[in-house]
């Protein structure tokens, strides 16, 4: 019966990563069924084996315990900080997932294979939206060529695009199939999505790709052709060309909080200065679970800066809430996987470290723990490629 439940419970976590892109309550469906298979097939008795063997478990129980001890002096009311709960419970899906994917050698290829599996039906679907194939209303919204907001989409494409490029680099049988669908998805990136974060990621992670798969002469020539790669889309691709202007414009002209520059990037700096104000208050409890929204506006009262429900960065969010205890925990959540990822063979290290490197970096510009769709993605991803360095440990 406990092998069974466990079986249904990967099967479960494969779906829930197959959905992610394309479906909340298909999402939210297959982590209802993995949950309950962890639980009900005993994965509170086997905590203490989980902790022992993977350090970035035991920061995820420690958050868990920072968020329950941060509702006891945050000043907003029961409704507010059950609804940050209930977005932090992502933190419970790692220690599950190690416990449904242990012993399975196979179920890190598995999970990872559904996610490709579902970024090529979202990539597919973003082209239909394009086209008009499918209507407008099943976009993110009219007009917008994806099924989610540009910006996870558009990270996600770029994590895409990774994974299959490090396939073909290490000659993974049938992996230069995927080649037309990398094209695909590299328009998709720069001419369609129009997000700027997916840009970034995406350079960030072929740099990841060239240090580790090639020499210092290679490395020298990538740059070169990356260079006249980039001016190409600038001058090539109106999406890139604005978003790369916007963000010129606004650091030559930026004036903290003088309400002059309305757009993404003069936004997203004054909410970051007054997160920093906030923190410096309070810096070593924060003001508590859920509090953000109210004590930034009520900070920000008075100003021309944005009042706003997060800062689009996930640091500062942990921050103000809990101080630099909770910056650490949280940066301590992407350390100890790359950590980890040093035990692995190449290209699972390579695939773990990319993995990082996007949620780290998505994070910087948006609430990626508490995204629905990111926050799931990086503790059910992480805690199946971790359990591949245990097999590997155990078989040495």
């Amino acid at each position: 019966m406990q092998k069974n439940l466990k079986i249904y419970g990967l099967y479960a976590v494969c779906g829930s990563c197959f959905f992610l892109q394309l479906s909340t309550s298909g999402t939210a469906l297959c982590s209802v069924v993995f949950i309950l298979c962890g639980l009900i097939s005993g994965v509170l008795g086997e905590m203490p084996s989980i902790l022992k063997k993977y350090p970035t478990a035991i920061i995820a129980i420690l958050l868990i315990l920072m968020i329950s001890f941060g509702t006891i002096y945050t000043p907003v009311p029961f409704s507010k900080i059950l609804e940050r709960l209930k977005d932090y419970r992502v933190l419970l899906y790692l220690p599950i997932v190690i416990y449904l994917c242990e012993n399975r050698r196979n179920a890190p290829k598995y999970i990872l294979n559904s996610f490709l599996a579902g970024s090529l039906v979202a990539l597919l679907a973003a082209y239909l939206l394009e086209f008009g194939i499918l209507p407008n209303e099943l976009g993110y919204k009219p007009h917008y060529h994806s099924l989610l907001s540009p910006t996870p989409h558009s990270g996600f494409m770029a994590l895409f695009i990774f994974i299959l490029l490090s396939k073909i680099l290490n000659n993974e049988k049938n992996a230069l199939y995927g080649i037309p669908i990398i094209l695909l998805a590299f328009y998709n990136l720069f001419f369609q999505a129009g997000s700027a974060m997916g840009m970034v990621i995406f350079v960030a992670l072929m740099g990841l790709l060239a240090l580790h798969c090639f020499s210092i002469k290679k490395i020298v020539v990538i740059c070169l052709a990356l260079g006249i790669l980039s001016a190409s889309l600038y001058y090539s691709s109106p999406k890139v060309n604005h978003e790369v202007d916007e963000i010129v414009e606004t650091l030559q002209n930026y004036e903290i909080g003088s309400g002059t520059m309305r757009n993404n990037v003069s936004l997203r700096l004054d909410w970051y200065l007054s997160c920093y104000l906030l923190i410096k208050e309070k810096p070593l409890m924060g003001y508590g679970t859920g509090s953000f929204e109210q004590v930034h506006n009520e900070f920000v009262k008075g100003t021309k800066i944005e009042p706003r429900k997060s800062p689009h960065n996930e640091y500062l969010f942990s921050g103000v809430q809990f101080g630099i205890p909770g910056i650490i925990l949280f940066v301590s959540l992407l350390f100890a996987p790359f950590w980890a990822s040093f035990q692995f063979k190449d290209q699972e290290k390579l695939i773990l470290q990319g993995i990082v490197l996007f949620f780290a970096i998505g994070s910087i510009f948006e609430n990626w723990l508490i995204g629905s769709y990111t926050g799931k993605f990086y503790m059910i991803v992480i805690a199946g490629l971790l359990t591949s360095q245990q097999k590997r440990t155990v078989s040495q």
